[in-house]
């Protein structure tokens, strides 16, 4: 969902970063202001007036969101929680954490703080817009800013994860059943639910003529859609790590299959490989091993290039192909290969020519290993 985007400053040393979706919401936040919601709620102002207020609003609530995240992510950071950097995207923003909590009261405080943060904003505004009877501009826009940060406040209560409301809902439920796993799974469940209803909102409010919002709810919906099935995603494999600490990367490697040569073409490689179990091998030229080759590196080579072209262009240099140990935890193993992208690993065993090993690889035993009952 965050596409991209540029670092600006840092903040207590915490990075920020605008998703390139940022910069769209900040231009459509500022026209809708300008054109629709100020000269309706406070005519007979200045054209020029209410798109300096457009554009004040749309960024002093892109601010306030920032205070929002800020809340999370200095709490975490005092919590022991390192906080990666801060984004600012389409949907608001995100503090990215390196860890999840390790206790219900870490969970619970660290997000708590993030609406609670919002409500004080509020309560600044509405004081701003309470005091501010000389003029009319400044009474519009610390009174928008404080129903939106309500807003902000009120909607990221509700208790659907990946909302505040549902984190707050998941610490509980971890505090009370004192399983992780378990209490994700009924929050992110509570999400999913809580986002097709707000997008059966979205789609009731397009057909009943307001597009704009409608089709806003429905996209919002989507992406808590999302968030909650990835979180789920996320759960099955915390608890699949709990029973693979137990095995190790000798478990998963397959046969040793013989190296192929750095002379051979692409095609001739495409269909020895399709008659092999493996997805990466070791690469020799003169019996001296110098790298290795995935079917993904040769499958990305045109079908009218692949006679022309050796194995030895779309290898990986032995000197740039990581290493894991045999006895390397399957967990601890699939967090490395994650971080080496689309390069195999190679292994190296006691008296045994060398092999090579991939994600998929675990992946592919994981799924015999629940298909047999393990």
């Amino acid at each position: 969902m965050i596409l991209g985007g540029v670092e600006v400053t840092r903040l207590f040393g915490i990075r920020l970063r605008l998703d390139w979706s940022w910069f769209a919401v900040l231009a459509l936040l500022t026209w809708t202001f300008a054109t629709f919601d100020f000269p309706f709620r406070a005519p007979g102002m200045e054209t020029v007036t209410y798109w300096i207020l457009g554009f004040a609003a749309a960024l002093l609530l892109f601010v306030s969101v920032l205070v929002h995240e800020l809340a999370h992510a200095l709490v975490a950071r005092a919590r022991g929680i390192p906080v990666e950097r801060i984004t600012l995207f389409i949907f608001g923003g995100v503090a990215e954490m390196r860890m999840e909590a390790q206790r219900p009261i870490d969970e619970f405080v660290l997000t708590i703080v993030g609406p609670l943060a919002s409500l004080a904003l509020a309560g600044v505004f509405s004081l701003i817009a309470f005091v501010a009877t000389g003029s009319d501009a400044l009474l519009l826009l610390a009174a928008t800013l404080a129903q939106l940060n309500l807003i902000l406040a009120v909607f990221n209560m509700v208790p659907a994860f990946p909302l505040d409301g549902g984190r707050v809902l998941r610490s509980i439920l971890w505090r009370l059943t004192g399983n992780l796993t378990t209490a994700t799974t009924w929050a992110a469940n509570i999400g999913r639910l809580f986002a097709w209803a707000l997008m059966g909102l979205g789609v009731w409010l397009f057909l009943a003529g307001r597009s704009i919002a409608g089709l806003w709810a429905v996209f919002l919906g989507w992406f808590l859609a999302t968030a909650a099935t990835r979180a789920m995603e996320h759960n099955q494999v915390r608890k699949l790590r709990d029973s693979l600490d137990q095995f190790a990367v000798a478990v998963v490697l397959s046969e040793s299959q013989p190296p192929v040569s750095a002379r051979m073409s692409i095609a001739e490689f495409v269909e020895s490989a399709l008659h092999a179990t493996a997805g990466s091998f070791l690469v020799e030229r003169d019996g001296e091993l110098i790298g290795t080759v995935t079917v993904e590196a040769a499958g990305e080579v045109p079908l009218d290039r692949r006679h022309d072209i050796p194995i030895l262009e779309v290898m990986t240099p032995l000197s740039e192909s990581p290493r894991i140990s045999a006895d390397t935890p399957l967990p601890q193993a699939a967090d490395l290969l994650r971080g080496f992208g689309d390069r195999p690993a190679i292994v190296e065993a006691d008296g045994q020519l060398p092999r090579t090993i991939q994600m998929t690889d675990i992946l592919r035993w994981v799924d015999r290993l629940q298909a047999l009952g393990g």
